[in-house]
């Protein structure tokens, strides 16, 4: 019984992380700028925008779905 519950209790959590991912909200506090995506054809301004605020601090974070 307690395997069940912990079974359903993870597929539950997974749902539910999937689910903010999809229809979470992608807004940013006022101020900041939006969220983007980094590619090759828009590196240079992501590296200039970084360079720019160097005596700020900076947030990078590399996300993956594997």
């Amino acid at each position: 019984m307690k395997r069940s519950t912990a079974i359903i209790g993870v597929l539950g959590l997974v749902a539910a992380i999937l689910a903010w991912q999809v229809f979470g909200s992608r807004r940013v506090p006022q101020g900041q700028p939006p969220l983007t995506d980094v590619t090759e054809n828009n590196f240079s301004q992501f590296e200039n925008s970084f360079d720019r605020s160097a005596q700020q601090v900076r947030v990078l974070a590399l996300l993956s779905p594997t």
